[in-house]
């Protein structure tokens, strides 16, 4: 799965599921579940063909209802023209399109292939050793969210690797959000109060102490290490001896400062 750097910022998880299919969610109005999967060969024990959809329909399931779902796969099946895929290649399906329409039917999913009318250049997907066209692999939605696709289609690209399958794309209008960062808390302490010498020599006793004990344990350490040992002191000491700078709020420039109110108030009052 490759995913742009955009949609990376939005990534919640991926996992891989078995050898044959993964899952990646994305933060998004709704959250967004991404399945990318490819079954058995038409030829395959229909074994091997039953465990792949329980599976496949199993993770399908686990997924909220709310979630914006898209399944995209090499799927090994031909779909027959019918009255919920009216623009399908084919005429009829092979065993694995039945497996197929079953799973679309038991889990309330859209093929997008087969739901945007399209000349037949844009329709077939992979190419058999006896030069026959094929449509092979799709992309799916759930039905709460087809009306937020926009387009699907299929054309030839990467050229250059020599696959026998051709690229399937699909628009779909999505609100991506950006993962909450946490901002650092940077703990601003009051260094002037060093002058005192109460807290300097309290100070000066810490920072010795635990320098010596951190060493202590990194005798044999890099110079990076008695760095970062250096800085971890510095901090641990300032956080136990050095109060923080108070706080204070920011005033925009064309604010009047609240003692100059204050100020302002005082010489109106009148006398009594």
């Amino acid at each position: 799965m490759f995913i742009g750097p955009r949609a990376l910022k939005t990534l919640n998880s991926i996992e891989r599921i078995q050898p044959r299919m993964i899952a990646a969610t994305f933060n998004d109005n709704p959250k967004a579940t991404i399945i990318s999967c490819f079954s058995p060969t038409n030829v395959s024990e229909e074994n091997e063909m039953v465990i792949f959809y329980e599976d496949l329909s199993s993770l399908v399931r686990s997924i909220p209802k709310h979630n914006l779902l898209v399944i995209g796969g090499d799927m090994n099946a031909q779909i027959g023209k019918n009255r919920n895929n009216k623009y399908s290649l084919h005429n009829a399906s092979n065993r694995n399109g039945q497996h197929l329409i079953d799973f679309m039917i038991e889990n309330r999913l859209t093929c997008l292939n087969t739901n945007f009318q399209k000349r037949e250049g844009k329709l077939w997907t992979y190419t058999y050793a006896n030069k026959s066209k094929a449509q092979i692999d799709y992309v799916f939605i759930n039905r709460k969210w087809k009306n937020s696709a926009m387009n699907c289609e299929a054309y030839s690209s990467f050229e250059d690797v020599s696959s026998d399958h051709r690229i399937v794309t699909a628009k779909v209008r999505l609100s991506l959000r950006k993962n909450a960062t946490r901002k650092a808390t940077t703990k601003h302490y009051d260094w002037a109060l060093l002058n005192n010498r109460d807290i300097r020599d309290k100070y000066a006793l810490e920072l010795r102490n635990r320098f010596e004990a951190l060493q202590e344990k990194a005798e044999k350490g890099t110079p990076n290490d008695r760095y970062e040992n250096f800085v971890e002191t510095h901090l641990e000491a300032a956080a136990k001896c050095i109060p923080t700078k108070p706080r204070t709020k920011y005033r925009v420039p064309w604010e009047t400062p609240p003692k100059a109110i204050e100020r302002t108030q005082q010489t109106q009052m009148p006398e009594n």
